[in-house]
């Protein structure tokens, strides 16, 4: 796993919690990739979706690296 990178750690914007589901106060989920994918944006999205509209907008296209 010394390869791997969080990508929460990466990209994502504040703590990132998760767990419980009311008032989370851990962070329990976890995606790792490899050093060559890089993670532009990293959300975590609540029940109501609320901010789901803003978050898939914030790119209109995927970007590949050394593409």
């Amino acid at each position: 796993m010394e390869d791997l990178v969080d990508a929460w750690e990466a990209a994502g914007i504040g703590a990132g919690y998760t767990y419980p589901t009311e008032n989370p106060w851990a962070r329990i989920d976890y995606i790792m990739q490899s050093s060559d994918v890089v993670a532009h944006t990293v959300a975590v999205l609540t029940d109501d979706l609320a901010g789901l509209e803003d978050f898939l907008r914030h790119e209109d296209q995927p970007r590949y690296p050394n593409a």
